[in-house]
């Protein structure tokens, strides 16, 4: 090969090297830019499902405390009624018994 086209071919070569490492470093920025962009995506998205997780603890919260004045209301009835038949049957036992004369 001439000495003319040895140095053609190397700077084509060289050109080509040139332009294939400019072609990695763009896509290389891309690359970290998009992935920039879905970390911050990822932030966002990841501030919205803890907001939304706040808000159910709270619901949480207040649902355990309405569940637990709920069942401390019907204990109260309960016991309630419990007592009240206790006396109604008192009451009609002692109506049953025959008076005894002396």
């Amino acid at each position: 090969m001439p000495k003319n086209q040895l140095s053609l071919a190397r700077n084509e070569f060289r050109d080509y090297l040139r332009r294939s490492a400019d072609l990695a470093r763009t896509l290389r920025d891309e690359l970290k830019l998009q992935a920039h962009l879905g970390s911050e995506e990822a932030k966002s998205q990841w501030a919205e499902i803890e907001g939304r997780l706040t808000h159910l603890d709270t619901l949480a919260h207040d649902l355990n405390h309405a569940a637990s004045d709920f069942l401390d209301r019907v204990i109260e009835i309960v016991r309630d009624a419990s007592v009240q038949r206790q006396v109604k049957r008192r009451a009609k036992g002692r109506a049953r018994r025959p008076e005894v004369h002396r």
